[in-house]
């Protein structure tokens, strides 16, 4: 009898351990919209690297943790834990549900409410003097720009970086990831009173061919770039001269080559920008490379912000394309 006493108040010494929120799994949330991720570990940096990759998987989004180190649990036993998550987004304003230390142990429930960049700025800005700030030249004319301008209530001089493999919008000491819907609305077709550029469809089907025809209304330069959905940029044609009045085509008519539009994922519709650059002088492009595999692989390709300060000092003109699958 006093052995079985011992065991089952050793049992209840091990299951206290563990708080009861954490072992009932009852934590819940008041919006629909809030996520919990919750994880044990030796150390609490531990737990909320595993909490996060918790969180992303529930919103099957993108977020970037690496963890791996070997915890030893109360019963000696060791385990391995090893957090690879991969998204669009990293997870901004996540907040501390629940932590608590046992033993040794940490155990954590994070809280991110997964939520919108326009809500967000709403959130923080709406009803607020808006500050009179530069606007940039070409945000300014995009589709989030003027969301964000009906949900604040003003124009907002927000800026787009990017850090930590994600694309995020700046303003004032506001650092918010970028959804990939979100980084659609910074693709915008703007037309030019100095150089007419179009293309052949302006709806395009995967493997259609397309070309572009160009003019200038002064003699001049032209520099052809696109821009993937995902921000790659690549460079289609270098600083070619132009003369004035005079039209001409990418490719050349002389080529047997047209271009062919793609998808990024096999029948998903994607979407590109187009972006043609008019200058005096011929441009520097060496900082943007040509199209190949090895370039979609690598993180130095995503130059969208790059690009967009290059814009801003020229005269440019852009298409905005949406290819369809078949």
């Amino acid at each position: 009898m006093k052995i079985l006493l011992f065991l089952i108040f050793t049992i209840a010494i091990i299951y206290a351990e563990v708080p009861t929120w954490y072992a009932s799994g009852s934590l819940t949330t008041n919006k629909p919209s809030e996520v919990i991720g919750t994880a044990e570990a030796k150390t609490c940096s531990e737990a909320k690297a595993i909490a996060l990759d918790d969180i992303a998987s529930q919103l099957k989004s993108e977020v970037s943790s690496t963890l791996s180190s070997n915890v030893k649990s109360n019963n000696t036993r060791d385990v391995s834990y090893s957090v690879k998550a991969s998204s669009h987004a990293i997870l901004y304003g996540v907040e501390t549900l629940r932590k608590e230390e046992n033993d040794g142990r940490c155990f954590l429930a994070l809280q991110y409410d997964n939520i919108s960049v326009v809500q967000r700025l709403a959130r923080r800005y709406k009803n607020k003097k808006c500050e009179a700030k530069i606007l940039d030249p070409y945000l300014n004319k995009t589709r989030l720009s003027d969301r964000i301008e009906k949900r604040v209530g003003c124009r907002l001089g927000f800026d787009i970086v990017r850090e930590d493999g994600v694309w995020q919008l700046v303003y004032d000491d506001f650092r918010i990831p970028i959804s990939k819907d979100e980084f659609e609305d910074l693709f915008v077709s703007v037309k030019s009173k100095y150089i007419n550029f179009e293309s052949s469809k302006n709806t395009l089907y995967d493997g259609d061919e397309f070309n572009f025809t160009l003019s200038a209304k002064s003699d001049g330069y032209i520099t052809l770039l696109s821009v993937y959905e995902n921000g790659i940029v690549t460079l289609f044609m270098p600083s070619m001269k132009i003369k004035k009045g005079k039209t001409i085509h990418f490719p050349s008519e002389d080529s047997d080559q047209m271009l062919e539009a793609g998808l990024v994922t096999k029948g998903v519709d994607t979407y590109d920008l187009y972006v043609a650059i008019f200058s005096k002088e011929p441009i520097n492009t060496s900082r943007f490379e040509y199209a190949s595999s090895e370039l979609e692989e690598s993180e130095s390709a995503y130059k969208f912000d790059e690009l967009k300060e290059l814009i801003n000092k020229h005269n440019f003109s852009s298409i905005y394309i949406r290819t369809k699958a078949k």
